[in-house]
């Protein structure tokens, strides 16, 4: 029965180790991302061009979200960059247009990479744990079978004399 209750212990503490290493994976996959410091904006007014970084207009995705498309038709209409408060009035309808930048983060040699190195760390500490309980159980039988035979030991020559 604790053989089979360890195999089964062993085999979920497996499980887990492979699915933190596919976690590691996905955490360390190829992915595209807009690069801020080489997007730019062109205005449609004038044609004329600005960085986007610099202009602290920041994208996550290929459209700016509202607060940032709020300071890119400020820039355009008007060439400002800050306006905390709100002094200019944001014009209605959108008068640039959002050229993003796109790179790789990343590469697939680095998941992979990140994923063995998780999976062989992990499989280590696994195994050193694992081959600290076998021994543990191991000396804990001895020492009761030990503790046994000496109390039937003790009985024997107990009766005997």
């Amino acid at each position: 029965m604790k053989k089979k209750l360890f195999t089964l212990l062993y085999i979920t503490v497996y499980a887990t180790l492979v699915a933190l290493s596919f976690g590691a994976f996905i955490v360390f996959r190829p992915f595209m991302y807009v690069e801020n410091n080489q997007s730019s904006i062109i205005c449609t007014k004038d044609k004329h061009t600005y960085e986007t970084a610099p202009n602290l207009i920041f994208a996550i995705d290929d459209v700016l979200d509202e607060f940032n498309d709020a300071k890119a038709r400020k820039l355009c209409e008007f060439q400002i960059i800050h306006d905390y408060d709100n002094t200019f009035k944001t014009p209605i309808h959108k008068n640039y247009m959002f050229i993003p930048k796109k790179e790789q983060e990343s590469s697939l040699f680095n998941g992979l990479f990140a994923s063995g190195v998780v999976f062989i760390l992990g499989a280590f500490i696994i195994e050193l744990l694992f081959s600290g309980l076998q021994k543990v159980f191991t000396i804990r039988i001895y020492e009761s079978v030990y503790s046994i035979r000496s109390i039937l030991k003790k009985i024997i020559d107990y009766l005997i004399t």
